[in-house]
């Protein structure tokens, strides 16, 4: 097995609008299919985490329930392409999910290079279609 330069890009979305009305699934379903067409896959990270965050301008503080996205993609191709359409995407998902902001990150990795094919022939001794 060999390892390649990759780009992990992690994307931390509500569960619920910032009003409380709960997120409909056909949201996340959408990005996910998203995820799997522009970069090849994706992992869902849940349960939801739950964290709290002060607003610095009134003081109040907010419990935030989010669902994490990580997405793996070779570094080559972040650089070329993915990197600068980060804001588009971030933007996009400020829109639809209606949040001041997306928390959003990436750095590099190292990570086992196999594609799906190659790597249930090499290690499972099964056929079957995916």
């Amino acid at each position: 097995m060999s390892f390649v330069p990759k780009v992990l890009l992690r994307i931390k979305l509500p569960v619920t609008f910032n009003n409380d009305r709960i997120i409909p699934a056909l949201y996340f379903i959408e990005l996910e299919k998203k995820f799997v067409k522009e970069y090849g896959g994706y992992t869902r990270v849940i349960p939801p985490s739950r964290g709290e965050w002060k607003d610095k301008r009134s003081g109040r503080v907010y419990l935030d329930r989010s669902i994490s996205y990580e997405v793996f993609i070779e570094r080559s191709r972040f650089e070329e392409t993915v990197e600068s359409q980060l804001d588009d995407l971030i933007e996009d998902l400020k829109e639809k999910f209606e949040q001041e902001a997306i928390d959003c990150y990436y750095f590099d990795v190292t990570s086992t290079d196999f594609s799906q094919r190659s790597f249930f022939e090499e290690n499972c001794n099964m056929s079957c279609s995916i």
